[in-house]
């Protein structure tokens, strides 16, 4: 006699509900639609911000899994899992996109690599590349089949034919942007090839400079979205691709420095 009464109460108050509150009602048990991002590990901060601000927009769970662009790709084809991919450079866009993993894509923002040194520059450097196998000078960079970054250094310096010299006498070869980051503000090398929008992340101002990469060897490359192919709900992916790729989202990229 009490449950009925119970369910009896509760079927006069539902009923007494405007439609808009009885969708909200509708909606308390129903688990929420989730979306997984991989993400490169320069971007990571400005796309947090996104991804909390459509969680808030759209009523999703999202998560994030972060790394070398290399390393995210590998993992998005052996455990065929996923909904947006976003590594730092191009060309691993294009790389996924003939291993059949890839289905729209929008761009976001630029990367561009430049020269970063310890604050104050007290090498002297002056964003000659021809430097970097001078005695002395202390070197970082990324590897070529590991990261964005490292991939784009090599680009970079075998256009201005010292790539081997520069690999022989570099003190540090790391997977990615921030590895690179670290090793240069612990003091460990005197400056790194990177991308330049490290330097704001977090406190990095407070611990180097950028210097802009002379001759134009170093060009801005779009920074590339992607839907993964074995996304569960494209056209949700869909709609956080046009959030981060809106004049909103890209606001927060430039901010970043993207």
């Amino acid at each position: 006699m009490k449950g009925k009464i119970v369910w009896l109460c509760l079927l006069l108050l539902f009923s007494g509900c405007s439609p808009e509150d009885k969708d909200k009602l509708s909606q308390v048990d129903k688990p929420k639609k989730e979306l997984l991002v991989f993400c490169g590990i320069t971007m990571i901060d400005p796309v947090r911000e996104l991804m909390s601000g459509f969680e808030q927009e759209a009523n999703v769970k999202m998560a994030m899994s972060y790394g070398g662009s290399a390393d995210l790709m590998q993992s998005i084809k052996l455990n065929g899992v996923g909904d947006i991919y976003f590594p730092g450079g191009e060309s691993f866009i294009v790389e996924a996109d003939k291993e059949g993993l890839l289905k729209e894509r929008k761009q976001v923002g630029i990367n561009q690599l430049a020269l970063l040194v310890k604050k104050g520059n007290p090498k002297g450097l002056t964003g000659d590349l021809d430097e970097l196998t001078q005695s002395g000078v202390q070197v970082g960079i990324g590897h070529p089949e590991l990261g964005s970054v490292g991939k784009e250094a090599k680009r970079v310096l075998q256009a201005k034919g010292i790539y081997d010299q520069v690999v022989a006498a570099s003190a540090m070869m790391q997977p990615d942007s921030k590895a690179l980051s670290n090793v240069l503000r612990e003091g460990k090398v005197d400056v790194v090839l990177n991308w330049q929008a490290v330097l704001f992340l977090q406190d990095n101002s407070n611990y180097m400079e950028i210097l802009p990469i002379k001759g134009g060897f170093a060009t801005p490359h779009k920074l590339t979205m992607s839907i993964i192919s074995y996304s569960k709900d494209p056209a949700l992916a869909n709609r956080f691709l046009d959030f981060c790729a809106s004049e909103q989202g890209r606001a927060v990229f430039q901010r970043y420095g993207f």
